[in-house]
């Protein structure tokens, strides 16, 4: 696999290059009204006979957007399954955001983060950060945003003491409305420990969306989680996983 800081690199051209690949006379979604949107997202999978499995996923998003300076994200992932009766995944995240905008494309921000990962011996990290961001594409097909910030990490690890360390972020977040039914969507984070930057963590999605009718829509999603320094020698840096599920849009 190649190294997460080239995978980032790497994510934010194919936003760039598709900004410009994207054709032009396509008809676009009209903007959302003032108030709240936002989407839940749910996935299931059973098997039964020679083997025994269960996965399932639990996804929401939830935007606050007056059409004015602020606009509030909510967003949060519950991913669990089942073998044989034993936990083969069970991991969970959540954020908080509120972006400040300082003109069409630069924006302030302030935010928090809470992940865990039963499988990486990780049992909390939340990460407080502010910033600053700006829209290298605003179109109203394609957007490709960046953002860096400073904040903390407090970390717990199964069977450790908590740790808190000064933290630097990075992030980028793609969106292409390829047609009127169908948005590809992309995103990368990176958080460095002060103390230790190989001591970091690296956050990959990409999902394709596409709707029913005004309220339903199938995504198909991959994500990729890296921690750079895992628990212990025995634990694997890297998970992925290919979600897919039934969305409804409010």
């Amino acid at each position: 696999m190649p190294h997460p800081l080239r995978l980032l690199a790497f994510t934010g051209l194919i936003g760039l290059a598709a900004s410009f690949a994207a054709a032009q006379d396509c008809p676009c979604p009209p903007k959302p009204t003032p108030g709240w949107h936002g989407n839940a997202g749910l996935g299931l999978a059973l098997t039964k006979g020679n083997t025994d499995t269960q996965t399932f996923n639990l996804s929401a998003l939830a935007i606050y957007d007056p059409l004015r300076r602020n606009v509030v994200r909510l967003d949060g992932l519950f991913l669990k399954s089942k073998a044989e009766g034993e936990n083969t995944a069970n991991k969970a995240a959540f954020g908080a955001r509120d972006e400040y905008k300082l003109g069409s494309r630069a924006f302030l921000y302030g935010e928090v983060r809470y992940q865990r990962d039963e499988f990486k011996r990780l049992d909390s990290l939340i990460t407080p950060a502010v910033g600053a961001g700006y829209k290298l594409v605003d179109g109203k097909k394609v957007t490709l945003g960046v953002d860096a910030g400073l904040g903390l990490a407090f970390e717990t690890l199964e069977g450790q003491e908590g740790t808190t360390d000064g933290a630097l972020q990075a992030g980028q977040a793609f969106t292409w409305q390829i047609s009127t039914n169908s948005k590809l969507t992309q995103a990368a984070r990176a958080l460095w420990k002060f103390d230790d930057f190989a001591d970091a963590f690296y956050h990959l999605e990409a999902g394709l969306a596409s709707s029913i009718n005004s309220r339903l829509e199938l995504k198909v999603a991959g994500l990729v989680d890296v921690k750079n320094k895992p628990a212990d020698a025995t634990i694997e840096k890297t998970d992925t996983a290919l979600l897919a599920s039934v969305v409804f849009k409010f």
